[in-house]
């Protein structure tokens, strides 16, 4: 099969998040088009996506980490994992890359954040101040800085803007890091969730045959009671090596179906 390319990338992930993750971030009361409302919650979604992959969370856990809103000081999702010692800082996209502006609000918030210049941020992020006070208190504590967008790379400025960042953080003790998270990496959480372990199952093949080319196989009959018996022993491991899982109701499968 093809490698997907990144218009197909976008629709399984964006599929995944509408699945997984809509029934936790409500539309927010705002007057906007409908239009305006699913992008948000896009975003919202993604950025809770991202905390779920990093921290190994579950979609309802990692909804508890978004702060996204007005007054966010550029920071849409927080987690600390006291197991690690790692502060996760998230700022998502759920389009193309963020830009210098989109950048350096993000940038000023980790100033923010990390001098305890807690006023600068809103009543989602108050919710989760202790966990940031305590991560700040917590000796040999890390920062990572998040950047999670469907698109294929940051810009140079951006880039180097992350870099001063970093260069300005690390000043006394190398305590901040931040990451690219691109939409093959993030496409990549997605397949690597596929990559299970095979199915092994013993059938009865009754007026069989064989075949030995273009490559050796066996076809014949098999009781449809067997079919239905292993559909219900392992469910959708039968299919999630087929991509088909994540795209949903795409013309195709509805077809294929």
């Amino acid at each position: 099969m093809p490698k997907p390319n990144t218009h197909a990338k976008k629709t399984q992930i964006i599929e995944v998040l509408k699945q997984d993750y809509f029934q936790m971030t409500a539309q927010l009361q705002r007057n906007w088009t409908p239009e305006q409302h699913e992008k948000n919650r896009l975003s919202r979604s993604f950025a809770a996506f991202a905390i779920a992959n990093l921290a190994d969370l579950t979609p309802a856990q990692a909804a508890n980490s978004i702060v996204n809103g007005e007054n966010d000081n550029g920071i849409d999702a927080i987690y600390f994992d006291r197991m690690k010692k790692l502060l996760l800082l998230v700022q998502a996209k759920a389009g193309n890359a963020p830009n210098m502006g989109d950048n350096k609000k993000f940038c000023d918030g980790i100033r923010d954040l990390v001098h305890q210049r807690f006023q600068k941020f809103n009543d989602g992020f108050a919710r989760l101040q202790q966990d940031v006070e305590d991560a700040l208190n917590t000796n040999g504590v890390k920062i990572l800085g998040c950047n999670i967008y469907l698109d294929e790379s940051l810009s140079s400025h951006v880039i180097t803007d992350l870099n001063q960042l970093k260069t300005e953080l690390n000043q006394f003790d190398p305590r901040f890091e931040w990451q690219d998270l691109n939409i093959s990496i993030t496409h990549g959480w997605l397949t690597a969730k596929q990559a299970i372990a095979p199915v092994d199952v013993v059938l009865t093949l009754e007026n069989w045959h064989c075949l030995d080319q273009p490559r050796r196989a066996f076809y014949g009959l098999v009781k449809a009671s067997e079919l239905a018996s292993l559909y219900q022993q392992h469910n959708k491991s039968l299919f999630e090596k087929n991509i088909r899982y994540y795209l949903g109701a795409e013309d195709v499968n509805l077809a294929i179906a």
